[in-house]
């Protein structure tokens, strides 16, 4: 699990990237990544692939790739350059 605290924050640049393999994104602060790469991939099940918490989660590139499952919002998140699918479903939630 990758969490943000409230008060938090956590940055990315080009060429940054972070693999969320079968684990969960908890944002109670902020999530920018301004360039660079997000990819979710592994095989975990949905409920336990979620992108959650009450803070600003902005994505430049987001890749799914999952194996099996999907990915589940929790909360809306914000995808302002490529949103990119291999494999795998995100599961909108109403977000």
């Amino acid at each position: 699990m990758l969490h943000i605290g409230s008060g938090g924050s956590v940055y990315t640049t080009n060429p940054g990237f972070i693999t969320l393999k079968n684990a969960k994104l908890v944002n109670n602060g902020i999530f920018s990544a301004i360039g660079g790469n997000f990819l979710i991939n592994g095989n975990a099940p949905t409920d336990d692939t979620t992108i959650e918490g009450s803070g600003t989660t902005d994505f430049d590139k987001l890749t799914m790739d999952k194996s099996s499952n999907g990915l589940k919002l929790n909360q809306n998140i914000r995808v302002n350059g490529t949103l990119q699918f291999v494999k795998g479903l995100i599961y909108t939630n109403g977000n």
